[in-house]
């Protein structure tokens, strides 16, 4: 509603065409307008463009002392974080951590976090190409954990198999346990990190 009237966006806008403004900061051509929306009551909107020939966009704010300026500048920002999230999930595994620990779920998020900063200092300070080019450029690092977790995941899976062909009385915890926290395990585990040979300590044992 505005002066008693109701109006579509596009009506509106047609209706204030002759109060737009141009933003010098942004560049950019707008017009301000408070209006009645039915279930929120006042609010104030700013249908914002680039250039004369391109498409109009809609901001909307509860806030009726908010300025355009302000306005962008506080979109741009939530778009920067929006963009974030999205380049976090697709090429960091942002939020697939499936422990049940919560320290490990906080490690995982710092993670994430840490790297995607670091790779986004690299492309402002080193080369300005597109955020999605760099995580291509250092996909083989990225992927290491990935790797790693399937790794395990194939592990476990070896000694569940081992667990039902020798039909042995324990249960996976129990045998990971028996495995990590032994001088056996632990001497076998050590010589497969480094790359040796462990058939000198499975004949000992």
């Amino acid at each position: 509603m505005y002066h008693g009237f109701e109006y579509t966006g596009k009506e509106l806008r047609h209706h204030l065409k002759g109060r737009m403004k141009r933003s010098k900061a942004h560049k950019a051509y707008y017009i301000e307008v408070v209006v009645f929306y039915a279930g929120a009551g006042e609010i104030k909107l700013f249908f914002s463009r680039f250039s004369k020939r391109s498409k109009w966009h809609l901001l909307v704010t509860t806030d009726l002392t908010l300025s355009y300026n302000k306005a962008l500048k506080l979109y741009n920002n939530r778009w920067t974080i929006e963009v974030m999230f999205k380049e976090l999930k697709q090429y960091l595994n942002f939020g697939k951590c499936q422990s049940n620990d919560f320290d490990a779920q906080i490690a995982d998020t710092t993670i994430s976090l840490i790297t995607y900063t670091i790779l986004s200092l690299h492309k402002q300070v080193v080369e300005y190409i597109p955020l999605g080019q760099v995580f291509r450029k250092w996909k083989d690092q990225l992927l290491e954990s990935t790797l790693a977790e399937r790794l395990w995941r194939l592990f476990v899976g070896l000694i569940l198999s081992f667990i039902q062909i020798f039909e042995l009385d324990m249960g996976i915890e129990e045998l990971l346990k028996k495995i990590f926290q032994t001088q056996q395990g632990n001497q076998i585990i050590k010589q497969l990190l480094i790359g040796q040979s462990v058939e000198p300590l499975l004949e000992r044992y």
